[in-house]
């Protein structure tokens, strides 16, 4: 089965979007757990055609911190948590 993926002409409002994001993930996240917060993905591409959804990668310090603690309630607020280990 296959999704269908709709990508569209570059939006202006996609770095803005990104800002809100990154502002409530500041307010959520324990200061002390994040290194930093990335607007990655085609939609970070200025003038580039891409799916509508903005992707967010967050660093942290501790992983396992973040799947006990964190990662529920992020779920809650709508979020989808992928974990990819062997990346780094």
């Amino acid at each position: 089965m296959h999704e269908h993926v709709e990508v569209c002409p570059y939006d202006p409002s996609w770095p803005a979007c990104y800002q809100e994001e990154e502002i409530l993930l500041k307010r959520v996240l324990p200061a002390d757990l994040v290194i930093r917060i990335d607007h990655i993905g085609s939609t970070a591409v200025p003038g580039l055609s891409a799916k509508p959804i903005i992707d967010v990668q967050v660093e942290v310090r501790s992983l396992e911190r973040v799947r006990q603690d964190v990662v529920p309630e992020l779920e809650e607020m709508g979020y989808e948590f992928i974990w990819r280990p062997t990346i780094g």
